[in-house]
């Protein structure tokens, strides 16, 4: 689940981007083993232009850039990603930008929505909300330098789930340092500060890049004038983690009822994730409905005689399972078979909530709900923290506890505790590269398969 990020901490060369270029290609060589690399802002360029004359002499057009070019052909080699500060060149007009370029060329170009001081003597304010941008399953944002100060840029990287918000910087106010540990623990992401160094004029640059965690540690810093590369390992899973204690959850907490942003491209990003979600579970299903009832209780005997020989099935005693629908695995007759062994306990939907009910004989099972689901009676009821295991149905399921279920929550609400262990059973092919994931959904511990 890590990610390794890298920043580059400089002073680029005022004006002069031939140096920048080979100043920026030699720090690149000191580099091993990252997946993404970050430059600070207007990295090609420098900053404290003294007139439009300077400043359009040291932009650049991408798709002309010598930078651009060597950049790509280091992801290529490297098999990484590289955010960096950019003065953008297009027709008559000058951008503060962040490129994201990975092996496949340029993939996302941000234009620097809030300018600071001087800078809206010389660029154009960004024409696009910033971009979300995926890499090895890692969701990271971009974000510029004076952005910092706007927490609509922080809770739009939120609503979009996030893992990593990478903020390229020129800072001089000694205030962003401090400040972002607060963002990064209230919006609960990582967040990948790159600052430059050195003085142009009248300006000195506070350095410090850092790498702040979600419970606001610092998990790497840099001084506050010398060139460095400092590294860390984003652990993906502490971000997607939303439950902070039994009673919290970052996401489920959210008062969307007074509170609501109406950032279009967050909704629409959202809706994307939706989109490939029914587009998933179409397939899904349809593999389904390609099987017989024997070819699926074939398989999901062999699945569960898997489960049978793990060691933490043969030592639970508490264990939730589930009845199977004509599309999950065949769980009927495993059922029986444990029910006289351990306490087997089936969900009972009631209301948003799913209530852990113990199965005590098929007798007892109805189906007067609304999804047609049996259900056992509600005399012997318990909390998801007297169980000692969880094992979950769904659609789909990938290898890092990715899962997709019918879309209605249910499991995602009792999954959102830290206790017990939660593993999902899948057949071969309900088995895929990676499922889409919303802020909401849970991950599991382990999928069995």
């Amino acid at each position: 689940m890590d990610c390794r990020i890298a920043l580059v901490q400089f002073a680029p060369v005022l004006g002069d981007k031939d140096a920048n270029r080979v100043k920026i290609n030699s720090l690149l060589n000191e580099i091993n083993d990252v997946d993404v690399i970050l430059f600070p802002e207007l990295s090609n360029s420098g900053y404290n232009f003294n007139s439009q004359y300077q400043a359009n002499g040291a932009a650049e057009e991408i798709d002309k850039s010598p930078l651009v070019f060597d950049l790509i052909e280091y992801a290529q080699v490297n098999d990484v990603a590289i955010a960096i500060g950019f003065a953008e060149k297009q027709n008559d007009k000058l951008y503060n930008s962040a490129l994201w370029i990975t092996p496949m060329g340029v993939e996302a170009v941000y234009r620097k929505l809030h300018l600071f001081a001087r800078e809206n003597l010389y660029f154009c304010k960004g024409d696009k909300p910033a971009p979300i941008v995926t890499w090895k399953g890692t969701r990271l944002g971009l974000m510029i330098c004076y952005d910092w100060t706007f927490p609509e840029m922080w809770q739009l990287m939120a609503h979009s789930d996030v893992d990593v918000v990478c903020h390229l910087c020129n800072l001089v106010m000694p205030y962003a340092q401090e400040m972002v540990k607060t963002y990064a623990f209230s919006n609960h992401y990582y967040v990948a500060q790159i600052n430059r160094i050195g003085t142009e004029a009248d300006l000195t640059f506070t350095g410090k890049s850092s790498i702040i965690s979600p419970t606001s540690e610092i998990l790497c810093k840099a001084s506050a004038s010398e060139t460095e590369i400092i590294v860390a390992n984003i652990d993906k899973s502490m971000v997607r983690d939303k439950q902070l204690n039994p009673y919290n959850n970052k996401h489920w907490d959210t008062r969307n009822d007074f509170f609501e942003l109406e950032w279009k491209d967050a909704i629409r990003q959202r809706e994307d994730l939706k989109v490939e979600k029914r587009a998933l579970r179409r397939y899904i299903r349809s593999y389904w409905n390609s099987l017989s009832k024997m070819e699926i209780i074939k398989q999901s005997e062999t699945l569960l005689a898997k489960l049978e020989r793990r060691p933490w099935f043969a030592n639970a005693q508490n264990v939730l399972l589930f009845w199977s629908l004509s599309d999950e695995v065949y769980t009927h007759e495993f059922i029986r078979k444990y029910a006289d062994k351990k306490n087997i306990y089936l969900p009972v939907m009631q209301g948003e909530d799913l209530i852990i009910a113990k199965y005590n004989s098929d007798a007892e099972l109805s189906k007067d709900n609304k999804f047609g689901v049996y259900e056992p009676s509600l005399e012997e009821v318990v909390s998801v923290n007297q169980l000692d295991l969880i094992l979950v149905p769904g659609l789909a399921f990938d290898i890092h506890g990715g899962r997709l279920g019918r879309g209605k929550g249910f499991y995602d609400r009792l999954l959102s505790s830290d206790t017990p262990m939660k593993v999902g059973l899948a057949l071969p092919f309900q088995m895929v590269y990676s499922v889409p994931m919303e802020q909401h959904d849970q991950r599991l511990d382990k999928v069995l398969y």
